[in-house]
């Protein structure tokens, strides 16, 4: 445990953020291009004079929309990322590292925005998660030494904060 403290300790908030940020932009750079080619595909769809249904272009209007409004809610995050402070807190806020002690010693990053994924650095995996997820709702305001639980009742899980970074 005090050797997984201290690589901890060697991650730079800085870095982390930096990390994020590049993924979520390329993420962005994804959804864009296919957004593009939906607008595309929407102007090459058959009207309803060309075609016995008018379902085409409604369905390519609608993927549109779904591309649109996840393009909207990452470019939020990212602004919202970049308001984020790095701060030394004893109690968990949103940017803390926490080290909670569980089967697997896992690290969280408690931020604006979950992309479902870890960052590894220094050999270490720090799994993102958002601050309004149940996890993350669970961690916020805790201290070192507290034990939270989350989850639904039939699968209710049990993690001790071992440092709050």
């Amino acid at each position: 445990m005090k050797y997984l403290i201290n690589k901890i300790m060697e991650i730079n908030k800085q870095k982390l953020f930096k990390i994020l940020k590049e993924r979520v932009e390329k993420e962005i750079s994804t959804i864009e291009k296919a957004f593009n080619d939906a607008v595309r595909d929407f102007k090459d769809a058959p009207g309803p004079m060309e075609s016995a249904s008018d379902t085409t272009r409604s369905e390519k209007d609608r993927i549109q929309a779904i591309y649109q409004q996840k393009l909207d809610e990452l470019k939020k995050s990212i602004l919202e990322l970049e308001k984020l402070v790095f701060v030394d807190s004893d109690i968990v806020i949103k940017g803390s590292l926490v080290i909670c002690k569980n089967p697997d010693q896992q690290i969280y990053w408690i931020v604006n925005i979950g992309i479902g994924d870890d960052i590894k650095i220094n050999d270490q995996e720090i799994m993102i998660i958002s601050d309004k997820s149940p996890l993350g709702l669970s961690l916020l305001g805790k201290r070192k030494g507290d034990v939270v639980k989350f989850g639904i009742d039939s699968n209710r899980k049990k993690i001790e904060i071992v440092d709050v970074i």
